[in-house]
């Protein structure tokens, strides 16, 4: 899950209860600082191929096991792209890569 302090306080947010989307969030990091690094098309492209397979969540509604399950579903060649085909198989260190870069995601919104 996302980090929280007490009560319903999501630390990107203020002190604003958080309703938005993997997708949002995942905008508003490219508006304010993704576009800025190196090649952030490719970048965006696999931050959405990962809030797609998790199915769009609330992002604060996200958790390990939610990962856990778009981990394994991603090694087997379980994942859809966004026109519904089957993605490839991909190695182990490709999604760790990827849960690299969507904590990335967390992490900067919080500093920012």
């Amino acid at each position: 899950r996302p980090p929280r302090d007490a009560g319903n306080h999501i630390p990107w947010r203020g002190d604003q209860d958080e309703r938005r989307r993997l997708s949002e969030l995942i905008e508003q990091w490219h508006s304010l600082y993704g576009q800025t690094l190196a090649d952030p098309k490719r970048l965006m492209a696999k931050l959405h191929i990962i809030c797609n397979g998790l199915g769009d969540p609330i992002a604060s509604e996200l958790t390990a096991g939610d990962f856990t399950k778009y981990r394994e579903a991603r090694l087997k060649g379980e994942v859809r792209n966004e026109d519904g085909a089957l993605m490839s198989p991909v190695k182990p260190r490709t999604v760790n890569l990827e849960q690299r870069n969507l904590s990335s995601v967390f992490g900067t919104l919080k500093k920012l």
